[in-house]
């Protein structure tokens, strides 16, 4: 029964931040192509390089993994942490330069 409510609590707290991100981001939106499109060139490239991350793995991680790592076992941890470690070179070689020429 207490596991039951701290996964109930955990759930709210998951949603109240998921909403008060969300009135956040709406109240800082400036109604332009440039916002829009490029976020007015003000976020933090940390997050755009999480955002790219989370989005870059996310299909892949849930469907391709689960299945590889049924099949293989532990030894398949190394799929993501070598993915990680090549986006944060692509970030750190690449990307910096990329935003410049953007």
């Amino acid at each position: 029964m207490e596991k039951q409510i701290w996964i109930e609590i955990t759930f709210i707290a998951f949603l109240l931040s998921f909403t008060i991100v969300g009135i956040y981001s709406a109240t800082q939106k400036q109604n332009t192509a440039t916002d829009y499109l490029l976020a007015s060139r003000n976020v933090n490239p940390w997050l755009i390089a999480l955002s790219a991350m989370a989005t870059g793995q996310s299909g892949y991680l849930f469907i391709g993994v689960i299945g590889f790592t049924y099949k293989v076992g532990f030894a398949s941890i190394w799929i993501p942490v070598a993915w990680a470690i090549g986006d944060y070179i692509a970030w750190w070689l690449v990307f910096g330069r990329l935003r410049l020429v953007s």
